[in-house]
């Protein structure tokens, strides 16, 4: 039936008013299906508390790691993110493990997984680390994570 109903043309539309016979009919506490259009093969108007089905819950893993904030000649090493995650957004460097003074502590929930860290200002960054410096005013302009974002706004601005 959703084939056959299906717009190629406006599919926006199409969308769209499922959406809002979602939101206006079909509800699970107060479904109204004597005004739905769609109740002749409607599989959800004998029990409506069973449509939706609600998604099962999976556990997401906590990454726990380390931001370095390292510091040269009023410069801060920041490192580029790949394109696979975060784009290509500039962050500052990360380690699993690592030595220095502790800051704070942050978290980040993604869609995947959660972030843990603890900000660490470090003298020295792992060794082949590559990274770039800026000044925080560069660093204001540059597109960086929300955690990152944090960090700067909490730490270094």
């Amino acid at each position: 039936m959703a084939e056959r109903l299906f717009d190629r043309e406006r599919p926006y539309d199409y969308n769209q008013a499922l959406m809002d016979l979602g939101a206006t009919l079909c509800s699970p506490k107060e479904p109204d299906c004597v005004r739905c259009p769609l109740v002749a093969g409607c599989r959800g108007k004998e029990q409506p508390e069973r449509y939706p089905e609600p998604k099962k819950r999976r556990s997401i893993p906590v990454r726990r790691r380390k931001i370095l904030l390292h510091q040269r000649d009023g410069r801060w090493a920041l490192v580029r993110s790949g394109r696979r995650f975060h784009g290509g957004l500039w962050r500052f460097p990360q380690a699993e493990a690592a030595e220095g003074e502790l800051l704070g502590q942050e978290m980040q929930r993604y869609s995947h997984f959660t972030l843990e860290a603890e900000v660490l200002r470090v003298s020295a960054l792992p060794v082949g680390m590559e990274t770039d410096y800026f000044t925080p005013e560069e660093i204001d302009a540059l597109p960086l994570g929300g955690i990152d974002r944090k960090i700067f706004a909490v730490y270094i601005r």
